[in-house]
């Protein structure tokens, strides 16, 4: 892990610390004790955003959009018509964190900038919205003596309502992040990492421009994390959306139906929280169920591919169906990651075994074959002969060796006499069929177990096509010397108790009795 990740990571767990809810009650707490203040003291003020703005600037987006969404709902029960400007507050909140983020706090014209975009967004959005909430009625707000002034000079009933709005709001929002300015430039160093992007504040430019683009760029469009603070983010939105729309119809058509007496007040409010309940609930449904999208199912894909590989052959699982058709993970994040190194992993350890595989065939091969000539060597030969034989499979068991071997040897050289014995050992492999066993003794001998040759007939034919298929050998170092063999030969039957041993003392036998007469003899032991 990089540096950055490390920071990073650190920086989203923070986001969810105890630190931070600590710093989101106290923003609930100035949202809810500021706006008293002004009532108290009757200033045609709301300060109602000092908490959410300040949250904004050191927890980031969530914090900040939490504490304005509980603030605002919690001011619904002093007034109700408050709960109908949640998605502005919301709004100004995560607008807040996103300067904040990228460092336009820590200079006046960043601040500048802020003002005008939350007199843009709260301002003049809330003055419409109030506008139509309230009946279009002149004066509805408190900015009611800049509005009575506007209009005793001209100016009509919705521009003076706007314009006194706004410029309470100026107002409002300058005070405000004055405020907020001031804190954090007077923020003690000593808590500028308790929160997550609060270390800002003490960031270079250099360095705030580093970390920005480390984090935002690599991070923030592929990490799970981030996935789960957008869908909060968003779920808050879209719950500030319904909360705002369905409590401006309910109070615009009930409220002044209601007499203002604590009972039906109180009913009202019970009735209204119950409507927002369930738009709460359906939120959380919309939440549970991207989250489901973004990870649960995912990695309950890769787990089950991760098992079912592991009941599989590893060659036969990725020409298998459950491969072809395994479930796909396209989420572009750390899931994706795993089910990529999953898949890797999987055809890495499936070519693995296949090499492995392919590497017990060449040393079973090296170690089954007689490296002259090609065929098997004694010892795999004799077992599988010995396996034909437990299986009851019958035949003949045929030793044979060079006539003058020695001679050929001494007189033209081994390396002659090794190509006599390779031409001999393919002729066997032209005479023999698949199911024969073929090999070679040692020297000059070999030997052939062939299936099914149980007659002296057949067996006598076999021994002529043998011969004439060793007549046809040429080797031009030889100088026209013809080559000849002799063998020996026994027939195997189940009700035989014989092993190889046996059978092949009985073919040597007839072999030796071959040795006395001219080339090309061969006897059946009987």
């Amino acid at each position: 892990m990089t540096k950055m990740d490390k920071k990073y990571r650190i920086r989203i767990e923070k986001c969810f610390s105890y630190q931070t809810v600590l710093l989101i009650a106290l923003g609930i707490v100035i949202n809810v004790i500021f706006p008293r203040l002004m009532i108290a003291c009757s200033a045609p003020l709301y300060l109602d955003n000092i908490g959410s703005i300040l949250v904004a600037a050191l927890g980031g987006a969530v914090p900040g959009m939490l504490t304005a969404f509980i603030s605002n709902y919690l001011g619904y029960f002093g007034e109700p018509s408050a709960i109908m400007f949640g998605l502005l507050t919301v709004a100004m909140a995560g607008i807040a964190a996103e300067f904040s983020e990228r460092g336009m706090l820590r200079r006046i014209k960043g601040y500048l900038l802020l003002l005008v975009t939350l007199v843009v967004v709260g301002g003049a959005g809330g003055s419409v919205l109030g506008w139509y909430l309230y009946g279009k009625t002149v004066g509805g707000t408190i900015a009611a003596p800049y509005v009575f002034w506007l209009c005793d000079h001209g100016m009509s009933g919705f521009a003076a309502q706007f314009t006194g709005d706004l410029i309470l709001d100026v107002t409002d929002k300058a005070i405000t992040l004055l405020a907020v300015g001031i804190f954090l430039h007077f923020y003690s160093p000593k808590w500028r990492d308790l929160f997550p992007i609060s270390y800002i504040y003490a960031c270079s430019d250099k360095e705030l421009e580093e970390t920005h683009e480390s984090m935002k760029v690599p991070y923030e469009g592929c990490s799970v994390y981030m996935k789960i603070i957008r869908i909060i983010v968003v779920s808050l939105i879209i719950l500030s959306l319904f909360v705002t729309s369905f409590a401006t119809y309910e109070f615009y058509h009930q409220v002044y139906a209601v007499n203002h007496n604590v009972f039906e007040l109180f009913t009202y409010v019970v009735q209204t929280i119950g409507l927002e309940f369930a738009i709460i609930m359906l939120v959380l449904v919309v939440a549970g169920w991207s989250l489901y999208k973004t990870l649960k199912k995912p990695i309950d894909g890769i787990i089950c591919q991760i098992v079912a590989f592991g009941k599989t052959d590893p060659e036969k699982w990725l020409q298998s169906e459950a491969w072809k058709n395994r479930y796909r993970v396209r989420t572009g994040d750390e899931v994706q990651v795993l089910y990529d190194s999953a898949c890797q992993s999987e055809a890495t350890i499936a070519q693995k075994v296949m090499s492995i595989r392919e590497d017990e065939s060449i040393l079973r091969n090296l170690s089954e074959t007689d490296q002259m000539t090609g065929i098997l060597n004694r010892g795999s030969g004799e077992r599988k002969i010995g396996e034909k034989i437990a299986f009851g499979q019958e035949g003949i068991l045929c030793v044979l060796d060079c006539d003058n071997f020695k001679q050929i040897n001494d007189t033209f050289g081994h390396a002659v006499g090794d190509k006599v014995l390779i031409a001999v050992a393919e002729k066997m492999r032209e005479v023999s069929r698949k199911d024969d066993v073929i090999f070679r003794l040692g020297g000059d001998e070999f030997a052939m177990f062939l299936s099914g040759i149980l007659t002296k007939e057949n067996a006598e034919r076999f021994f002529e096509r043998f011969f004439d298929a060793i007549r046809t050998i040429k080797v031009a170092e030889l100088d026209g010397y013809s080559l000849s063999v002799s063998m020996g030969a026994v027939f195997y039957q189940r009700n035989q108790k014989a092993g190889f041993d046996v059978l092949y003392r009985k073919a040597d036998e007839m072999l030796y009795e071959c040795k006395k007469i001219d080339g090309f003899c061969a006897k059946i032991y009987e």
